[in-house]
């Protein structure tokens, strides 16, 4: 129940927590427009090295078997007054300029390089591909309501057309963000170096 506007308390939960690790979990989750109300938390005992092994705790990504397509703002329910803890801390932690600023740049980021409609269109169809000689097999073996066929890459590849607008519009309307601006960058020499912008390289 800190103030996490200070930062002070910010700086604490950032000793306690992987605020990346948090981030990536619910962007994710907002993106894909994931229902689950599961989180679980990991972290190693003690600390051994300045990466996982930091003894801060990390969030486990689980359960996506209903994403994609269910309608609702998800970026407002996360950050909605609710009893969940998740979506609590989540808000106290908006309170804090630092944590804004980062939250919206990551989700921005994601938008911008896992979720770009063409790279997001070549991962489906390879992944159809390679999965298609085997599903009549899975149906066999494994009776069920549902099979992954055509209508299931028909509707992934449908969700990616408008799914980044319409985030972006709600991050917008949110954060009261004015404007988005698109940014196009070049090197003159590719082995001369690299960009970063936000957290892409």
């Amino acid at each position: 129940n800190e103030d996490l506007s200070v930062d002070a308390n910010y700086t604490h939960v950032e000793n306690l927590l992987s605020i990346d690790s948090f981030i990536n979990n619910l962007a994710f989750e907002i993106i894909s427009e994931g229902d689950s109300y599961e989180i679980k938390y990991w972290r190693a005992k003690t600390k051994v090295n300045d990466g996982f092994g930091d003894a801060k705790w990390r969030v486990t990504t689980q359960d996506f078997e209903s994403v994609m397509g269910s309608g609702y703002n998800w970026l407002e329910i996360a950050t909605a007054d609710s009893n969940v803890p998740t979506r609590d801390f989540l808000n106290n932690l908006l309170e804090n300029e630092t944590f804004k600023i980062k939250f919206i740049n990551r989700i921005a980021d994601l938008l911008n390089s896992a979720f770009i409609k063409e790279r997001f269109d070549a991962v489906v169809n390879l992944t159809f591909d390679e999965i298609d000689p085997l599903l009549d097999e899975d149906k066999n073996r494994a009776p069920k309501d549902r099979f992954y066929g055509i209508g299931e890459k028909d509707r992934l590849l449908n969700w990616i057309k408008e799914r980044p607008t319409l985030l972006r519009n709600q991050m917008n309307d949110l954060f009261n963000i004015d404007k988005t601006i698109d940014l196009d960058l070049n090197v003159s020499n590719h082995n001369a170096g690299y960009i970063t912008v936000n957290t892409i390289d």
